[in-house]
């Protein structure tokens, strides 16, 4: 009797061994499928930190242009609609086309208009870029700026003063979008075509 009841432990003993080893698998069938989430976050964590990273690296890459390597640049107080890369590139265009012009003088600092009219209160509105060809970076510039007909006849002409705090610094070989406003009180000719018009400035500055 003490045989039977052996074998009969014995038995048990098998089959709680085969339970074991069905849990075992269990249990290693459940680390490999926590590894593959695991991994599997991995990627997704991973994929995600490199598009973030690629999507970082093209901004930071057109901030770069923009600043740098355009020969653009823009005021403190300018908006993000002023300065978005479609606008820079347009003002691009437009130089390019103007400085193919013999009469373009790429030397010191001067404004170049490239528009003019009256506003409602009868002020000449003149729009175009302060440029730098000194070889310096500059800053609070001031002197006059004088708008004259074809014929050398005087529109207007006053003195202006770009302070550093309103106009900022102006590096070398930069073009600054900017607006010229002579009050009605400065212009000395009654005149309605300002289709043509040209552009004196003498100016004293600091440089950097």
């Amino acid at each position: 009797m003490a045989r039977k009841k052996d074998l009969n432990e014995m038995d048990i003993i098998s089959k709680e061994l085969e339970t074991l080893k069905k849990q075992t698998k269990l249990l290693d069938k459940d680390k490999e499928a926590i590894e593959r989430y695991k991994n599997k976050k991995k990627t997704i964590i991973i994929s995600v930190v490199a598009a973030v990273s690629i999507l970082i690296i093209a901004v930071l890459g057109a901030f770069i242009y923009v600043n740098l390597q355009s020969p653009i640049s823009y005021g403190p107080n300018a908006t993000a609609e002023e300065k978005t890369e479609k606008v820079t590139e347009e003002h691009e265009e437009f130089l390019k086309k103007i400085d193919k012009k013999e009469e373009t003088v790429k030397e010191g600092v001067y404004f170049l208009g490239t528009y003019a009219y009256f506003d409602d209160d009868k002020n000449l509105v003149v729009d175009g870029y302060m440029r730098n060809f000194t070889g310096h970076e500059i800053y609070d510039l001031k002197g006059n700026i004088t708008i004259k007909t074809p014929n050398d006849e005087n529109i207007a002409g006053a003195w202006f003063e770009f302070t550093e705090k309103s106009f900022g610094s102006l590096k070398n070989g930069k073009s600054r979008p900017w607006r010229i406003i002579f009050k009605n009180d400065y212009v000395n000719v009654d005149i309605t075509d300002l289709s043509k018009f040209t552009v004196t400035t003498e100016f004293e500055f600091y440089q950097k």
